[in-house]
């Protein structure tokens, strides 16, 4: 099954990424309800709701009441006024820079896409309609090139076309199956153009695949649905595809998951970490357990509210993982610490990343990414450490009097932070007086380190 395990973070998502299960029931009764025409949204909800935004402009939701009911908005594009408005089951988008509704409240569904656009979906008369709108409030029809029931994002400007038919469904294996609506995914390009249309669907509340660091993972060749009308997945196999819809590395994996910031796929009970470039690496059996040397002090950050949920603890962390520890110590250090300033990387807009590169802990790279799903090394550790302990007011001295045996393998710019974070007890060598500078910086390793630099600066 694919599983997104820690949940993605709001911040992290470019696009917003829901299940839109169009012909559900209750999706269809709420609908259908105001399926004749536009909701008219009163002049004074609308008043109300600019008053608000007006009082806080970091304001993600607001609400105001019209009269006869609540009118909630919802942010589209904070830094242009644009917010989603919701009412009676139906949603509009309203400038509340002006005051005034720029598309009508007679949508089913509108999300934002990459470009300042927005994807709208109507659902009346048994049929589905797609649209997309501009910031000036101007809808233009969607032309797809297949028939479906509903449509949604997939991320980085792909779509979803949900194509039904009836398909075998059952509670458990060895139970007839009786024959329920089931969608083939339809997979388009941002030019409407089919990448793949053999994506198996689930039924009922299973997640959506959708593209995370360039990849989706997806089932295909399922013959049977197991579970409930409310949840149902197939009995088919997993694989990787990147966006010309051809799968990258092997694929007939049971189970892939995006966990940890990483692919993980399992094939019968082994498990691998995908690197998507074709390769796979089996994981230790052991690699689900904290190490025994760590659990004291992975306990202790647990408790002070300075840790990460890891699945797979002795894996190496990812940047924006390491970002995610800096900040929450910045915060638990500065509880009254500002917000995370506009994005300042062209591949990640992740409010941590922002904040930590803004604090000067971590920088990007020369052609303006920040790579957040690259892991890190140690020498890479040592330096950003070293920042957050300055940051956080500490006084760090690079004695480095008893040099390690490989110091020559030392990148200069890591040198001076190798050994300050070893003189205040931060992050240590290895064995035989040896730093391994390039070896990797693993996840609970790198919450140690974070709960001995609030140690030091508390």
């Amino acid at each position: 099954m694919v599983i997104v395990s820690e949940g993605l973070h709001r911040q992290e998502v470019f696009f917003i990424k829901r299940w839109r299960y169009l012909c559900a029931a209750a999706l269809i009764a709420g609908s259908m309800a105001a399926g004749a025409g536009a909701v008219s949204i009163p002049s004074t909800a609308l008043t109300q709701l600019q008053q608000q935004r007006q009082a806080d402009t970091s304001a993600d939701y607001l609400s105001a009441d019209s009269g006869q009911s609540r009118i909630a908005a919802y942010a589209l594009v904070p830094k242009k006024n644009l917010y989603r408005i919701s009412a009676d089951s139906l949603y509009g988008i309203a400038d509340l820079k002006t005051g005034k509704m720029i598309v009508p409240a007679e949508y089913t569904t509108i999300d934002v896409l990459s470009d300042g656009r927005f994807l709208l979906t109507r659902y009346e008369n048994q049929a589905s309609s797609f649209y997309y709108a501009d910031a000036n409030g101007t809808v233009t029809p969607i032309q797809t090139p297949v028939k479906g029931t509903y449509f949604s994002m997939a991320g980085d400007d792909c779509f979803f076309i949900g194509v039904y038919a009836k398909r075998p469904l059952t509670a458990a294996v060895q139970q007839p199956a009786e024959q329920y609506d089931i969608p083939t995914l339809v997979l388009l390009n941002e030019n409407m153009k089919v990448i793949r249309d053999d994506i198996d669907g689930a039924c009922g509340a299973a997640s959506t695949p959708h593209f995370t660091n360039g990849l989706m993972p997806i089932q295909t060749g399922s013959t049977l649905w197991i579970g409930s009308r409310k949840g149902a997945i197939g009995n088919g196999t997993y694989g990787l595809i990147d966006k010309t819809g051809q799968f990258v590395g092997r694929n007939g994996f049971d189970e892939l998951s995006w966990t940890d910031s990483r692919y993980i796929g399992k094939r019968g009970t082994a498990l691998y970490q995908l690197d998507g470039k074709s390769g796979e690496i089996r994981l230790p059996a052991n690699a689900s357990q904290e190490s025994s040397w760590a659990k004291a002090e992975l306990e202790a950050a647990r408790e002070h509210d300075i840790s990460l949920s890891f699945y797979y603890p002795r894996l190496n962390i990812t940047r924006v993982d390491f970002c995610r520890l800096a900040v929450k110590l910045y915060q638990k250090v500065q509880p009254n610490a500002s917000a995370a300033p506009a994005a300042a990387f062209s591949d990640c807009e992740n409010e941590s990343v922002c904040l930590a590169a803004a604090l000067g802990i971590v920088t990007g790279y020369d052609d303006g990414t920040f790579r957040p799903y690259q892991s890190i090394t140690r020498q890479e550790a040592a330096a950003m450490l070293d920042r957050l302990y300055t940051t956080l007011g500490g006084k760090a001295s690079a004695a480095n009097d008893k040099p390690y045996a490989d110091d020559a393998q030392l990148g200069d710019w890591a040198r001076s932070s190798v050994y300050a974070m070893r003189e205040i007890g931060i992050m240590q060598g290895k064995e035989n007086n040896r730093f391994r500078p390039k070896d990797g910086y693993t996840q609970e390793q790198a919450v140690v380190t974070v709960e001995r630099a609030f140690q030091a600066v508390k």
